[in-house]
């Protein structure tokens, strides 16, 4: 059995690196409370703007809702909004921009570190250097912004959010069965045209998006072969058309009592799937229909449901790559007015050697001059005394 430890944070942090949060908070369970979230509820006001009200959106932790966090965001006039439980990941920006990138460039920053020290791991006291590595490449401007975005909370968007993400688990969604009974005999034509309208009422099968492209291609090229799963497509998605059963193809018929009519000793020479699954809608009579979403409309919805994704995946795409190529083009221009205010200056400090340089040439001329002018002053005296 091993004792608690105390928290521990490194008393020497890499001075070149230091850890980005500016007031680092402790804890006995080494959890937030109520206390360290006062903290930071006080660190949030005095670093926001002072336009009011503002909406702070977190999740539902217990610590988020206590008294006193309450009471300063009520007198600060800030709206707490708790997201639902279990939601974090799809509703929560930090979650779905921020974390995820985090995670990446800190496992990289680790890497790196273990590949460039062979036969040293990375302990406490190195710790706080390689959070500071991944964090400004992480927690950046764009990535927030995208979190926001993903999440559908700014802009404001309820369609960013996938409803089948939030649909319950399929071990929770009670599936309708209806099994077709084996039918030991052959029927007859007669029995078929008497349990047509029991037909309609057995639930179609789920057909792949594939395969209700194949069936669609050979209804349109009237290739047709003894098939239970393309009788039953065409059972389901041309109802009005009979099929009449030979040896080896099926011939389509505009009539709905084509069915009736068919030979019994042809019937006794075909599958029994076949005729179970191949049964024409009864004359004057409207075909039930399935309460809920048919198969097509199914199959149907997920296609404009996955182009919708992909199509809002590419625009995804194409708003970061232009952020990224706007923020580039910010970065260069910065730069090259970086370079040429620094050349100014540097021309400018060189003027101002040059200028310098020549007011001291010119002091030190003028004060040739001077002695010159001294000289021969001395030597007039000299001659005039002579004289």
């Amino acid at each position: 059995m091993g004792i608690p430890l105390e928290p521990f944070v490194p008393e020497k942090p890499c001075e070149s690196a230091p850890i980005p949060c500016p007031t680092p908070k402790l804890s006995k369970k080494a959890r937030i409370n109520s206390d360290i979230f006062l903290d930071r509820l006080k660190f949030f006001v005095s670093n926001i703007l002072p336009t009011r009200p503002v909406l702070l959106i977190q999740d539902g932790h217990a610590t988020h809702i206590s008294i006193d966090p309450i009471k300063f965001a009520k007198a600060n006039n800030i709206h707490m909004l708790c997201l639902p439980s279990h939601m974090t990941h799809i509703l929560q920006p930090l979650d779905a921009g921020v974390f995820k990138s985090f995670k990446t460039n800190f496992s990289k920053s680790c890497s790196s570190y273990i590949s460039k020290h062979p036969g040293r791991v990375v302990t406490a006291d190195i710790l706080s250097a390689l959070v500071a590595e991944a964090w400004p490449i992480s927690f950046t401007t764009l990535n927030i912004m995208s979190g926001f975005r993903k999440c559908g909370l700014f802009p404001h968007n309820p369609s960013a959010v996938d409803d089948r993400q939030m649909a319950p688990s399929k071990a929770l969604v009670a599936r309708e069965s209806k099994t077709i009974e084996t039918v030991p005999n052959v029927p007859s034509s007669d029995s078929i045209t008497d349990n047509a309208s029991d037909a309609s009422s057995v639930d179609s099968p789920v057909f792949t998006i594939e395969k209700e492209e194949l069936y669609g291609k050979r209804f349109q090229e009237g290739f047709d072969i003894p098939d239970p799963g393309y009788a039953a497509w065409l059972k389901i998605n041309h109802p009005e058309i009979a099929l009449s059963t030979t040896g080896t193809s099926t011939t389509m018929s505009s009539k709905p009592n084509s069915a009736s009519r068919v030979d019994k000793q042809q019937v006794a020479s075909s599958d029994v799937l076949h005729q179970v699954l191949v049964l024409p809608v009864p004359q004057q009579q409207k075909q039930r229909q399935r309460e809920g979403v048919t198969t097509r409309r199914c199959c149907i919805t997920d296609m404009l449901d996955e182009l919708k994704e992909n199509e809002k995946r590419r625009r995804d795409e194409k708003e970061m790559k232009l952020a990224k190529q706007l923020e580039k083009e910010e970065n260069r221009r910065m730069k090259a007015l970086e370079k040429e205010q620094k050349q100014k200056e540097h021309q400018k400090a060189k003027e101002e050697k040059l200028k310098e340089k020549e007011a001291k040439l010119l002091e030190k001329q003028q004060r040739q001059r001077e002695k010159e002018e001294k000289r021969e002053a001395k030597q007039r005296e000299k001659e005039e005394k002579r004289d």
